[in-house]
């Protein structure tokens, strides 16, 4: 048997080897398929919030003052059924809204609310929709950031 012969065995024992653990193991490390990457979510979604001039992340305005106090992890608005949640960003969003207050200065009315984009069947087309989560003044940015739409 030839070095090369040898080598070229060894390879393709490696291999073979890798794929049966991957299969067997499923999602372990490093013989994980990433099929969490191969099906898709139906529903994602965001918090942004709608100012005067449309949409823009929560970080856009300085402070806020709300009537109610900002629940983003349970609370939907009416009419709102699985518009899809971000755990994590859901509650950056929320800490961000709590945590920064209208310290004077203009303010202008906003609506916090959830972004949905949803797939309804395989290849269709994306339907986006609103959920309101709070109604709330912000004060005026002194510093422009890019509408998202």
């Amino acid at each position: 048997m030839t070095l090369a012969r040898a080598e070229g065995l060894v390879v393709a024992t490696f291999l073979v080897a890798y794929l049966v653990l991957g299969l067997m193991l499923r999602e372990q490390y490093p013989f994980s398929p990433l099929s969490m990457f191969s099906r898709g979510g139906r529903v994602t979604a965001r918090i942004v919030v709608r100012g005067p001039d449309g949409l823009h992340p929560v970080e856009h305005y300085d402070g806020y003052r709300c009537v109610e106090r900002p629940d983003f992890m349970t609370t939907d608005g009416e009419g709102c059924v699985d518009a899809g949640r971000h755990p994590e960003l859901d509650r950056a969003a929320q800490d961000y809204v709590s945590l920064h207050d209208v310290r004077g200065g203009a303010v202008e009315p906003v609506t916090v609310l959830r972004l949905s984009h949803r797939i309804q069947s395989r290849g269709g087309p994306v339907v986006t929709s609103e959920c309101p989560l709070l109604r709330c003044e912000a004060s005026v940015p002194t510093r422009h950031t890019a509408s998202l739409r």
